[in-house]
């Protein structure tokens, strides 16, 4: 009865908002907005993101200020259809969920480019990416295999860095418990050239034994625009942290450890062509997680280290066109190989199964036409077939139609496929001594996904409004358990509805209110999946005040199922986390100097929270500094 009553008064509050579109006057209606967001994600060509098919989310880089983020962690935590579960303090791990999906079901770029690898089974830590030199986010909810292929699946987060200009800006600031931030950025031309060098260094003490927490990360872009008619723009970057691993509240844990490594290169070159324009991408990535830890216990004292490393290197071509203003087409083609390394040494180490290393290789080619079959409506269509060396030959196809009922208001319906092919620790991690649980399993099938969509855009002068409601069915989920390995024996249904809805009253105030209602059930089970919360809801608030631009943001998240692994028995009890609701506060000072004074309050009702069992976050906290920008 209690989830019957809540879906009613979801969906009656969505209703409601529904039918205020429909409720403006015609002088209303007929308001022209002031400027377009464009996203280039959704359809691998920049198109305006209220013409988008898929459900798109941009957060900009004044957006991200505003709101006092550190991680882009952070800044996803107040997006609509999106979970984050974060370890309790910073530099712990992050990592998100779409639409209830799991998260190693999304796929996250960098300027484009996979960041995400099947060598690390949780997903992308995004703990481990700082914002100060992000240009914006691009969030699509719902699959878009037919672009992206695996891992696409819940859906893409793309992370697009700052473009190189001219200039420097530097920021230092300190809070409770030893946190410091420090960031520096330097730009400007060189001839034809433009070239951007960016570092920062996050430190924290932590507020729990064994939390600290320091990072560096060093990255560089130089950008040609003309070079024998092709641009060329390459990026380059280097990150690397440490950070204490306390353990759960309940079994501390006072000396793991753990290091983290990235290091990044990726060129990319364009060139416009009779009939568009064709963009070359190569890249690399490396990344190194390693683990120590020891296991004070009188009857079975370890210890150990964990070595694991991914490495992808990929090369993609994309071409893009119109033709007579009725096709706006874009295809491709990628050839992407990915390896896994796991050095593993210790009391419990077998030199049998380590070192392990394992490698994949995946093609695919993908299409994808916007064709205006009137003025008003638009149909798209696409596919993409991968040819994965362990997941084998899998087609995805993507199929929508929008149509304009005037030039501020869309209506969208869409139906698109997904999958996610194992990754290796499901394919090929060892039994180990303590038997067959959480092993490998070579024969398993890759996770596929349907997903039905209906939303509506609106854009006008003051308000932006975007609802959505969709239902994924999931096939063949990858599950394990302490006692069996990995294994095709689960399905899932994610179903809910969003409303992100922006409004910009007169006086440089702007409000952002986002709301997700989402059921998601193991169809196998029916049970609750674990993590995902019935109702979530956000706001955001920005003004200036005099010589203050202030920014307060807060999230509610409904209370939701989790796990408590017992030690002792090795076993895992079900347990509900309690709703919460959290606020936090940054006032920036307006000066004519290049000095501009910050303060940010977090958690300003000091509340008590988990977003994982065991991990508590900060209470109230202060943080003051400066910001240099010329």
């Amino acid at each position: 009865m209690f989830t019957s009553l809540r879906i009613s008064l979801a969906l009656l509050f969505l209703s409601l908002f529904t039918l205020s579109l429909f409720a403006q006057t015609p002088e209303e209606t007929s308001t022209e907005p002031e400027e377009v967001t464009v996203v280039v994600t959704a359809e691998r060509r920049v198109q305006p993101v209220s013409e988008s098919i898929a459900t798109t989310t941009v957060i900009t880089a004044k957006e991200i200020e505003e709101s006092g983020a550190q991680t882009v962690a952070d800044v996803l935590r107040l997006g609509p259809g999106v979970t984050i579960r974060q370890s309790g303090t910073p530099g712990a791990l992050a990592t998100t969920s779409v639409r209830g999906s799991y998260s190693n079901q999304v796929l996250v770029l960098v300027d484009g480019q996979r960041i995400s690898s099947p060598a690390f089974f949780g997903g992308t830590d995004l703990s481990k990416f700082p914002v100060g030199n992000i240009a914006r986010i691009e969030i699509i909810r719902g699959p878009a295999s037919s672009l992206y292929g695996s891992e696409a699946f819940g859906g893409v987060i793309n992370i697009i860095t700052k473009t190189p200009g001219a200039g420097f800006r530097a920021n230092y600031g300190a809070g409770a418990n030893g946190r410091t931030e420090r960031s520096l950025t330097a730009e400007g031309p060189i001839g034809k050239a433009n070239w951007q060098l960016s570092a920062s260094a996050p430190s924290y003490d932590g507020f729990r034994p064994n939390s600290h927490f320091s990072a560096t990360s060093l990255a560089g872009k130089v950008v040609l625009p003309d070079l024998g008619g092709w641009s060329l723009t390459l990026n380059g970057e280097d990150y690397h942290d440490k950070l204490g691993l306390p353990g759960p509240s309940y079994a501390a844990d006072p000396d793991d450890k753990q290091w983290w490594q990235r290091e990044r290169a990726d060129l990319t070159l364009k060139r416009a062509l009779g009939f568009g324009d064709v963009e070359i991408h190569a890249y690399h990535n490396k990344q190194v997680l390693n683990n120590a830890w020891s296991v004070d216990d009188p009857d079975f004292p370890s210890s150990g280290n964990s070595l694991i490393t991914g490495k992808t290197g990929a090369l993609e071509v994309v071409f893009r066109g119109d033709y007579q203003q009725k096709h706006a087409w874009a295809a491709g083609a990628e050839y992407r190989g990915d390896t896994y390394d796991d050095m593993e040494t210790g009391t419990y180490a077998d030199p049998e199964l380590y070192p392990q290393h394992e490698s994949v290789r995946n093609r695919a080619f993908f299409a994808q036409d916007r064709w205006a079959v009137t003025g008003a409506t638009d149909l798209i269509c696409g596919a993409r077939l991968d040819d994965h060396s362990t997941a084998g030959s899998k087609i995805t196809p993507r199929l929508g139609v929008i149509h304009r009922l005037g030039s501020d208001l869309h209506l969208r319906a869409s139906y698109g496929e997904g999958f996610r092919a194992p990754n290796f620790v499901e394919l090929y991690y060892p039994a180990g001594p303590w038997g067959p649980g959480y092993s490998g399993n070579p024969n398993l099938k890759p996770e596929t996904s349907r997903q039905y969509e209906v939303g509506v855009n609106r854009h006008l002068k003051s308000d932006d409004l975007n609802l959505a409601f969709f239902t994924t069915n999931v096939s063949n989920l990858i599950m394990a358990s302490s006692a069996t390995p990995y294994e095709n024996v689960g399905r899932a249904r994610q179903r809910g509805a969003e409303l992100n809805w922006q409004h910009r009253f007169m006086r440089n105030l702007s409000l952002e209110f986002a709301y997700t209602y989402t059921e998601a059930i193991n169809r196998t089970t029916g049970e609750w999946l674990p993590a995902q919360p019935y109702n979530k809801a956000s706001l955001t608030a920005t003004t200036s005040l005099k010589t203050w631009e202030v920014g307060l943001t807060g999230r509610w998240v409904d209370d939701r199922k989790d796990f408590y692994f017992d030690p002792a028995t090795y076993s895992s009890t079900e347990v509900m986390l309690p709703d919460y609701l959290v606020f936090d506060l940054t006032l920036t000072r307006l000066t004519s100097s290049t000095v501009q004074p910050y303060i940010t309050f977090r958690n300003l009702l000091d509340r008590e929270y988990e977003e994982v069992y065991g991990y508590p976050t900060e209470g109230f906290t202060i943080e003051s500094g400066v910001k240099l920008v010329w």
